[in-house]
């Protein structure tokens, strides 16, 4: 049978090309100021000065020499030698024909006939969306939406998020059947699923019945976790963020969580087995880390039982309830990047323990 090759629409902006950044970089070449890309916090307006960067995109010459993001050309070749690639972009009509040349002269080994010009994005299927604007992916008919993290979109939970392009091109990879054999060295053990199916009760279990498997600690801002968890302020968090010690990083619900990666390190050293529970996008940064180590577990549970153990948290605010069950259907779609799935019930978690040791050949 032909091999089928995935599908898969990238956005231009703030993805491929340089366009909030260069905008400030426009601004402060007439203002004698230098402003940071990071202070943009949220989609479109934000009350301020930093809105004045918005004017530049009502004149042509901004489409015509706006620059690609740095690796943009490398890693478009590279996608493209992994699956069908097309270019999905939205700018003023007037100024599709600055776009369209722009991106033909930037790469130009790219095909004209598969850039894809328009807003509404809702209309377009493929395996994989890249697009770094979450209201693009929430009404997505993509098989699998991932958000390219820029500092507008940090806030964003459940759905598929990459960091950078080298974590886009793993993901593609698992997509494509490609990971790397797992060697036989002590592995990495992720484990994912929806807020309410239990993965952090699986992963207790999992340390709890074979003492190989040490339960890495998660460091977050969220108060009242459990499982090993260590909450810190906000403001340490972002301490040791530009301290590099984390691997992976993300948002919750409003909160922040990370590992660090001495706390993996050290366990290795010990010949144990680290245990890690995360989002799929902190597997993909560990996996980049840790080649051939790593082991993605889905815990899959039933939806009624996930939103009713969400709604049951009584630690939980009104407001994050909703964002997790909202969430549940994108934090849903990641099953098909896991290595292994186990059904999670409602009981003492043994059987499911038992499946895991069983995938491992434990």
């Amino acid at each position: 049978m032909a091999y089928k090759k995935l599908k898969i629409i990238c956005d231009a902006d703030d993805v491929l090309l340089s366009c909030n950044e260069y905008a400030l970089q426009l601004l402060g070449q007439t203002t004698g100021q230098y402003y940071n890309i990071s202070d943009i916090t949220k989609w479109g307006e934000l009350g301020n000065e930093l809105d004045d960067r918005m004017q530049f995109f009502n004149y042509a010459e901004f489409y015509k020499k706006q620059p690609a993001l740095p690796g943009a050309k490398e890693f478009l070749a590279s996608l493209m030698e992994k699956a069908e690639v097309f270019i999905a972009t939205a700018v003023y009509p007037e100024f599709m024909g600055e776009r369209i040349q722009r991106i033909m002269t930037l790469f130009p080994e790219f095909p004209v006939d598969h850039i894809i010009m328009g807003k509404r994005k809702d209309l377009f299927h493929a395996d994989i969306m890249l697009d770094d604007g979450i209201h693009n992916l929430l009404e997505s008919n993509c098989s699998l939406p991932v958000l390219f993290r820029q500092p507008w979109n940090q806030n964003a939970s459940g759905i598929c998020c990459v960091d950078d392009y080298a974590d886009f091109l793993t993901l593609v990879d698992f997509m494509n059947g490609n990971k790397a054999n797992i060697s036989r060295i002590p592995k990495i053990l992720c484990i994912v699923g929806p807020s309410g199916s239990r993965k952090r009760d699986l992963a207790a279990a999992l340390c709890e019945a074979d003492k190989r498997m040490e339960l890495i600690k998660t460091c977050t801002t969220a108060k009242g976790r459990k499982h090993n968890a260590e909450t810190v302020s906000a403001t340490f968090f972002d301490l040791l963020f530009r301290r590099m010690e984390f691997i992976e990083t993300t948002w919750y619900c409003g909160e922040q969580y990370g590992t660090k990666k001495r706390d993996i390190d050290q366990a290795l050293a010990q010949n144990h087995y680290p245990v890690i529970v995360m989002d799929i996008s902190g597997c993909l940064s560990v996996y980049n880390a840790y080649p051939r180590q790593c082991e993605i577990i889905y815990a899959d549970r039933d939806k009624r039982d996930c939103i009713m153990s969400i709604i049951q948290k009584p630690a939980l605010r009104r407001e994050q309830v909703a964002d997790r069950i909202v969430s549940f259907e994108f934090e849903e779609k990641n099953k098909v990047l896991a290595d292994h799935i186990v059904s999670v019930g409602d009981g003492s978690l043994e059987n499911e323990v038992a499946d895991i040791l069983s995938y491992l050949k434990l």
